[in-house]
């Protein structure tokens, strides 16, 4: 609820940006995860107030957020990840709207799809491994991983009697070590 911290290390102060009323500025200060892309565009992920998207040659946010009434927005208005494909595609972790594909040239969103249902349409994180995949980590619902050439989902869930399964249902970051683990 603090707003964006931006820590400058040849000063060693910090500046704060606050959510505004007025257009440009922050749409919430509730702020749950940042990303900077290739381009060097900021994009905040938000508790109910989507995405706010700071570009370096802007001097304002542009947001994107749900309202329930336009098509190629958001299917959720919190964003819980964000991630940037090897391909420069953009992907978005949303709070109860599964995952979305952002339309740079169209500036809209589609939700993937064939997703699984139920808690997996809450993304708690999201990577890409060295295969070009990408893995979903939920919450309540163990892990998925999708391949955007087929479209397709492979899901794995927590089952105790099997201790060959994932460790547990709730999946909040992971990252791939040399050798190609998870």
């Amino acid at each position: 609820g603090g707003g964006l911290n931006i820590f400058d290390p040849k000063t060693e102060t910090f500046s704060s940006v606050q959510y505004g009323k007025t257009q440009g500025k922050l749409n919430t200060n509730a702020l749950l995860n940042i990303l900077v892309d290739r381009d060097a565009n900021v994009w905040i992920g938000t508790f109910n107030g989507g995405i706010n998207v700071y570009k370096a040659h802007k001097t304002r946010f542009e947001t994107f957020t749900q309202t329930g009434s336009k098509k190629g927005e958001l299917s959720h208005r919190s964003v819980l990840s964000i991630c940037e494909a090897k391909n420069g595609q953009i992907y978005i972790g949303t709070d109860g709207g599964g995952l979305n594909r952002f339309d740079n040239r169209l500036k809209t969103f589609s939700p993937i799809p064939n997703q699984p249902v139920g808690y997996g349409s809450v993304v708690k994180t999201i990577f890409e491994d060295s295969r070009q995949r990408l893995w979903l980590g939920y919450f309540e619902n163990g892990l998925s991983y999708f391949e955007p050439k087929t479209q397709r989902f492979k899901h794995f869930r927590f089952n105790p009697a099997d201790r060959t399964t994932i460790g547990g249902n709730n999946v909040w970051t992971m990252t791939e070590d040399r050798s190609g683990q998870l």
